[in-house]
């Protein structure tokens, strides 16, 4: 990838991370009630509230994790390679989802192997393709 494309992948990615560290809807999301209700139907309320502001904080902060690798990958050179085989990340690709480390016949493979995994776990651990002998 050229210097003109990755400067403006740069200031793509370091414009979206300053939207998510200064999101004052952000930082208002996690803020504790004062006061905990006595009804049991209010503290349910509560939790579910206090549950909801804790997933929305950590998708936040994976996305923060994700924005701050892609700065480190253009600054070192690896950004728009495939980590997986090593070849370019077409830039259409990266234009719809700038984060992306793979790709799409990459990406489509470590999610056929990834199901595989999960549904071997699922009947315990047997081999798939292993036809037991009677």
């Amino acid at each position: 990838m050229d210097l003109q494309r990755l400067e403006f992948f740069k200031k793509l990615i370091t414009d979206e991370l300053a939207e998510y560290i200064n999101d004052p809807k952000f930082k208002e999301e996690l803020s504790e009630p004062v006061d905990q209700p006595v009804d049991i139907i209010d503290q349910a309320t509560v939790e579910i509230e206090r549950r909801r502001c804790f997933t929305f904080k950590v998708r936040y902060d994976i996305m923060i994790k994700e924005l701050k690798n892609v700065l480190t990958r253009i600054d070192n050179g690896t950004y728009g390679v495939c980590s997986d085989c090593e070849e370019e990340i077409p830039e259409k690709r990266l234009m719809a989802r700038p984060t992306t480390r793979f790709r799409i016949a990459c990406q489509e493979t470590r999610e056929k192997r990834q199901r595989l995994k999960e549904l071997r776990g699922r009947i315990g651990g047997e081999d798939l393709y292993h036809v037991p002998s009677r």
